[in-house]
């Protein structure tokens, strides 16, 4: 018996082994599927998630992995119940983020760090009903505004208000009228200007205007269940009608200026609803864009013509890369690459060849 006692103190002070499971993932780090261990080469982006009894809880620790090389982290402590009450978050070692959470695990506190310095950090407060303050400071520490929440009685938003801390003139407030659990009023008010949208009972937009010192700037009405809607601009003394098809997909704008139609934008949508040709007619002539699409349903180039003429044609090889080729009465007289929205290269061309050649960043 006294050999059995050692046994089971070993058994009760003994830590349980770390749960680690692996994951297919994009760049985001999402948990797409689930894979063996030994398959980890055989995808891009690996989510390695791998969890652990600590005290009064767990550690939770999700490693997202490009290439074999860890590019973030996230480091979580749940309580017993599964509830994270804290998580920090790295991008290549550094952390970026800390959230804190109370016994409900609702946000508490948020800071976002730039080089192991505090960059901003937001707190929460919280009613019985709900969300009721949010505090907005700088790196200084500095109060730079508050969000002040109104919350119904079974917690639904009713209004929000932006307030600065030297400036009580309210930077805008958003207020929303509601009846039976559905939204049919929102009026948001910004320093300058009120926006007014109405819904109808199925959620649906059917009337927006803009006022300023008491004068409609701007209203938009939605008529016969959302195929036909008129939007008149009063500073611009325009007037705009829209027709749509029996998916809601815009396909006919039409602009008018004291009563004469000066401008007509045609639309034509594939049934995956993908934009395949716009037409505009207006003071400049006629405008045409014409988009093409790849066998996986992404934006393959795109053109653009004047008044019948080439102007300019857009490649993506992609999601980063980028080439666009401009023309001069149908002749190709520029090339310009960009990868992730960056200009890369500019050519300039002269019968098919180019003359001259500029890379930025690294000189002519």
């Amino acid at each position: 018996m006294k050999r059995a006692i050692p046994l089971l103190y070993i058994l009760l002070t003994m830590t349980a082994p770390a749960e680690e499971r692996f994951f297919r993932s994009n760049q985001i780090g999402m948990a797409l599927q689930e894979i063996a261990w030994y398959r980890r080469d055989e995808h891009l982006y690996i989510l390695e998630v791998k969890k652990e009894e600590v005290n009064e809880g767990f550690k939770e620790i999700r490693r997202l992995v490009h290439s074999g090389e860890e590019v973030k982290r996230w480091e979580l402590l749940l309580d017993v119940q599964g509830r994270v009450r804290e998580e920090r978050s790295y991008e290549k070692e550094r952390l970026s983020d800390f959230r804190l959470m109370d016994e409900l695990g609702r946000m508490i506190l948020e800071e976002k760090y730039d080089h192991a310095k505090v960059k901003s950090r937001v707190l929460f407060y919280y009613s019985s009903a709900g969300l009721s303050r949010v505090e907005y400071f700088d790196e200084e520490g500095n109060l730079l505004y508050e969000d002040r929440y109104r919350l119904g009685a079974f917690g639904e938003l009713l209004e929000v208000k932006r307030v600065e801390p030297e400036i009580p003139a309210v930077l805008f407030s958003l207020t929303l009228v509601q009846a039976q659990g559905l939204t049919y009023e929102e009026r948001l008010k910004d320093r300058e200007r009120s926006y007014i949208s109405r819904y109808n009972s199925d959620g649906e937009l059917f009337s927006y205007e803009v006022w300023k010192d008491g004068d409609l700037e701007k209203s938009l009405y939605v008529i016969d269940n959302e195929h036909y809607s008129e939007e008149i601009d009063y500073l611009n003394n325009r007037k705009y009608l829209r027709h749509y098809d029996d998916s809601g997909r815009l396909v006919l704008e039409e602009a008018e200026y004291y009563g004469e139609i000066v401008e007509r934008v045609e639309l034509f949508w594939d049934e995956e609803d993908r934009m395949l040709r716009k037409i505009r007619r207006g003071n400049i002539g006629i405008e045409e864009w014409n988009y093409r699409y790849n066998s996986s349903g992404k934006l393959q180039d795109e053109d653009y013509l004047l008044r019948g003429s080439l102007v300019r044609r857009v490649e993506y090889p992609d999601e980063e890369r980028r080439l666009e080729e401009l023309f001069r009465d149908d002749e190709l007289f520029m090339k310009i690459y960009y990868t992730s929205g960056i200009k890369e290269k500019e050519q300039v061309l002269r019968e098919g060849k180019v003359i001259r050649e500029r890379l930025y960043g690294g000189g002519e």
